[in-house]
């Protein structure tokens, strides 16, 4: 009889734990498999930075990446702008002026309808 009760007690944690990492596993992998790209843009534009970024090269002609580094630290502004720039919503542009070279960035054409659409939605909202 004691054999048996420690083969169930046995049995009974294995299988609660077991139960429950698979449950947890698995829960994991459906949310991935579930993610949409809805879901991705809207998870990207709510990262710091992403958006302020934009406001602000909207509204200054000449932007430099000393500019933008007031805005965030240096690690979240330079990896928000290698997203800016992957997703094509800015552009980059080499000046030389005298014997200085800057970096120049500015919004593109899909930029600015992104940031017509973020106000549209800010407007919904408010």
């Amino acid at each position: 009889m004691r054999n048996l009760l420690q083969i169930f007690f046995i049995f009974v944690i294995f299988f609660t734990t077991y139960g429950k990492f698979y449950k947890e596993s698995y829960g994991k992998r459906c949310m991935k498999n579930k993610t949409t790209k809805c879901q991705k843009y809207i998870r990207i534009l709510g990262r710091k930075g992403f958006c302020e970024i934009l406001f602000f090269l909207e509204k200054n002609d000449r932007v430099i990446l000393s500019d933008l580094l007031k805005m965030a630290g240096h690690g979240t502004i330079m990896d928000r702008r290698e997203e800016l720039l992957e997703l094509g919503l800015i552009c980059d542009k080499k000046i030389k002026e005298g014997r200085r070279n800057y970096i120049v960035y500015e919004l593109t054409p899909k930029g600015e309808k992104i940031l017509e659409e973020l106000k549209n939605i800010i407007k919904i909202l408010e």
